[in-house]
């Protein structure tokens, strides 16, 4: 143990490393939970598997493994640890755990057991919990093929096998162009849209209304001093605001509307056949679901401030966006927590 580690400090810290390493088993193998298991995951991971490509650098690339691995095995798998992991505090907020375990599972309708997985994981303190910073995970021999997660050639005959890999392929290109492209025109933090999609959808829904006289409106929403919930609750904190910011008003526009993070804590809603007056009203709405939503981990209720345009013909996506961003401007000057027209 580390000599700037108290026995008391030790003892604690190794208890929650242990708490969390078993909690991430639990996620990973009883429940295949892909969204629990990120869940144990540090933004910062990186690891090493068993498979030729499972070198993983990115938070991205971890959790494209995880789903791969869950996908191709998604029945519950009993893991058993062969003796109690090994846990090692290097800081007060820096563990080691070392452990070996048996897996048994099903696959395509057969058994599977792996035995003596070894596991080495490294464990971070951050905000309270420990998450997994780096992991490596090994085999003692190699149990499947090189471009598999489990030994599914083991368990199928070569044509069935063969197919199958042409299929896959096949279906893996095309997931990989429709990746791509979600990937351009999508924020990484909430999955919303981002400036490279709201400014083409704004480009479009211009013409359109030019066109055909059709009404647009753009609400553009800020969240009241974010930077105070950075400050004081760290920025892990204040990206779950933002994530939670997302899900909350996806929940409240229409399904007609296009919502996007604009930058930082400002989002940006595309209302096509929306008038100034119906864009107003459900700027409200939106102002009023902040205020009332408790924001799990704050201890405050939020605030948001709101401006909100119509486009006008002739005017440019430019010209529009300057003026609900000023219209937004003088709501935070006249007081955040309101909804202003644009001028």
């Amino acid at each position: 143990m580390s000599p700037i580690m108290s026995t008391n400090t030790t003892a604690t810290a190794t208890a929650a490393i242990e708490q969390a390493f078993r909690r991430y088993l639990d996620v990973y193998f009883t429940q295949r939970d892909l969204s629990g298991t990120l869940a144990r995951l540090s933004p910062t991971i990186t690891g090493f598997g068993t498979g030729r490509d499972e070198t993983a650098m990115t938070f991205a690339t971890v959790s494209q493994l995880y789903r791969r691995d869950i996908e191709q095995a998604p029945n519950p798998t009993t893991y058993r640890l062969r003796r109690p992991p090994h846990i090692q505090g290097v800081s007060p907020d820096l563990g080691l755990v070392s452990a070996e375990l048996d897996l048994h599972t099903t696959v395509l309708d057969h058994a599977v057991s792996f035995r003596h997985l070894r596991l080495s994981l490294v464990f971070v303190q951050r905000d309270n919990d420990w998450l997994i910073e780096h992991m490596h995970l090994s085999l003692p021999t190699q149990a499947h093929g090189e471009d598999e997660s489990y030994p599914l050639k083991e368990l199928e005959a070569r044509n069935q096998v063969l197919e199958r890999l042409v299929n896959k392929k096949t279906q893996e290109l095309q997931q990989a162009l429709t990746e791509i492209a979600r990937i351009a025109t999508t924020d990484t933090l909430t999955g919303l849209s981002n400036r490279l999609k709201i400014d083409a959808y704004l480009d479009t829904a211009i013409q359109r209304a030019q066109d055909a006289a059709y009404p647009l409106s753009l609400i553009l929403l800020d969240l009241d001093h974010f930077k105070r919930i950075n400050d004081t609750y760290g920025h892990l904190q204040g990206d779950r605001v933002l994530v939670e910011l997302s899900g909350l008003l996806s929940a409240t526009i229409r399904a007609t509307d296009l919502l996007g993070r604009w930058g930082g804590e400002e989002f940006l809603v595309i209302c096509p056949g929306m008038t100034l007056e119906a864009a107003v009203e459900r700027a409200e709405q939106l102002r009023a679901a902040v205020r009332a939503h408790v924001f799990p981990g704050l201890e405050q209720p939020q605030t948001a401030s709101l401006g909100v345009a119509s486009y006008r013909v002739g005017e440019s996506r430019e010209e529009l966006i300057t003026r609900v961003d000023a219209a937004l401007y003088r709501a935070k000057l006249d007081g955040r927590d309101r909804v202003v027209q644009a001028l």
